[in-house]
């Protein structure tokens, strides 16, 4: 008996979101945010949902919120959450990877050359801090910017829903 192989089939689903400035009052182009799953309905289901309740939460993670606004440039207070996020983890992640890598090198090669790759992994942290700083500078400019300006909105969101469901014949 020949064992049938089920074919998973990846599907993509477009969720269009625009926003009116808080900073300018220019409503903004359709921006495309692509979902990915296996079918329709896994994204109908699960990953909408989810998404759904992030956005209650005040979280625009998916929806390319560190975009700002396509006249004047400046960020969105609801996009402020990402932002946070993505100075503040980013170079955690690549200091960790570099203490990693500075690990592996001195176990697997010899203890002689610790000056090389002391100097090496000086220069990677450095580098990091530098971007840190760069990004916690910028955040800093964005929260100004958002602060100048009492208007808060929020995305109008097209889910395109009914592409997902099941046609009725």
């Amino acid at each position: 008996m020949k064992e049938e192989k089920k074919e998973t089939t990846k599907v993509a689903h477009s969720i269009n979101h625009r926003f009116v400035c808080e900073h300018c009052n220019e409503q903004s182009d359709w921006i495309t945010t692509v979902i990915k799953g296996n079918t329709k309905e896994e994204i109908l289901n699960n990953r909408i949902p989810i998404m759904q309740e992030q956005i209650k939460r005040g979280n625009y993670d998916g929806f390319n919120s560190l975009l700002g606004c396509q006249r004047c440039g400046k960020q969105q207070s609801w996009g402020l959450k990402v932002a946070k996020g993505f100075v503040l983890f980013a170079p955690i992640g690549g200091i960790l990877a570099v203490i990693s890598t500075f690990w592996i090198f001195l176990t697997v090669f010899s203890w002689r050359s610790w000056f090389f790759w002391l100097s090496l992994i000086g220069i990677f942290v450095v580098g990091t801090l530098i971007i840190f700083i760069y990004g916690l500078v910028k955040l800093i400019k964005i929260k100004s910017h958002i602060k100048q300006t009492e208007q808060r909105n929020i995305p109008e969101i097209d889910w395109r829903i009914e592409e997902l469901a099941p046609s009725v014949s």
